[in-house]
């Protein structure tokens, strides 16, 4: 039973999924706050120049460049269809930043909507279908951006960051794993 559910996942992952060979991608560049921001577009390679594919801009976690996780999650999303951003932070790898390596969150979510509003103005995105994919610390950066920017027109999606938000508002975020985070939530109600 066990091999046939397993054949069973592997054959609807494989039947919705693209070979990574039909995937383009192309360095892009653009402003934020004054620095040149570098990215990598990954867009489907059957998208036709009259179609609007939905966009997804991909974060990586703190200290990550976009050859990196956000990379390998850009193109897996556009091997589904999407037209994937993924991007070096100010500082960060190939983006410019006169202050190098610096974790910090509001410059970070700036970029971020640096990065929506480029997005929207490619000819490839349908700019009223942009989503955020953020892993690990830009999950946060990315419901930031959501909450403090609502004059900007595009949509950034949280649903893969729930959890982490629900922890982080019961202040669990110092807890390790769904567990210990259980366990620490639990002792804080007890006191």
């Amino acid at each position: 039973m066990k091999q046939f559910a397993l054949a069973a996942i592997l054959a609807t992952v494989a039947a919705t999924t693209v070979s990574a060979a039909e995937v383009a991608s192309r360095k892009v560049t653009f402003p934020s706050n004054g620095e040149t921001i570098v990215g990598t577009l990954y867009v489907p390679s059957d998208t036709a120049a009259d179609t609007r594919r939905p966009g997804v801009i991909v974060a990586g976690a703190w200290t990550s460049i976009k050859e990196q996780m956000s990379g390998l999650y850009a193109k897996e999303m556009a091997e589904r269809g999407f037209v994937a951003l993924a991007f070096d932070y100010r500082g960060w790898g190939e983006s410019s930043g006169t202050i190098r390596f610096k974790e910090d969150p509001a410059m970070k979510t700036a970029d971020i909507i640096a990065a929506a509003d480029f997005l929207s103005t490619l000819s490839e995105v349908d700019p009223d279908a942009i989503n955020g994919l953020g892993i690990c610390a830009s999950a946060g950066y990315m419901a930031d951006d959501r909450q403090r920017q609502s004059e900007i027109q595009v949509p950034i999606a949280r649903r893969a960051m729930a959890a982490q938000q629900s922890d982080r508002r019961r202040g669990l975020w110092r807890c390790r794993g769904r567990r210990q985070a259980d366990r620490c939530f639990a002792q804080r109600r007890a006191r």
